[in-house]
């Protein structure tokens, strides 16, 4: 399978799992996409800035005052922990990772 297709598989897990109400796993297939999307970018551009797991790659893009704001503050959303009443600063964690996302695919071409 291919990055594209992992993508697509993982924004669908995402969309699946907001359809039944199931933040944490929709949360979690966020974060997948956006890992899917971030390591093809490292790959292609040979450079390895933000990690190899999710929540690394997630913290290197929140932290990082070149990408633009909103990337930033999604990615901050998207891996922050839940408080203690579980609830998540990512209220849209799919829009969070679709924002991360629209930023990086556009840099790794064809």
């Amino acid at each position: 399978m291919d990055w594209r297709d992992q993508l697509e598989l993982e924004l669908g897990r995402a969309r699946e799992a907001l359809r039944q109400e199931n933040a944490g796993r929709a949360r979690a297939s966020a974060r997948r996409a956006v890992w899917v999307v971030v390591n093809e970018y490292q790959r292609r551009t040979r450079q390895d800035i933000y990690g190899r797991d999710a929540m690394r790659q997630l913290a290197g893009i929140a932290d990082n005052d070149a990408l633009p704001e909103a990337v930033r503050s999604a990615a901050d959303r998207l891996r922050a922990r839940l408080s203690p009443d579980f609830s998540s600063p990512s209220l849209n964690p799919l829009a969070d990772a679709t924002l991360i996302i629209g930023h990086f695919e556009p840099l790794i071409g064809p």
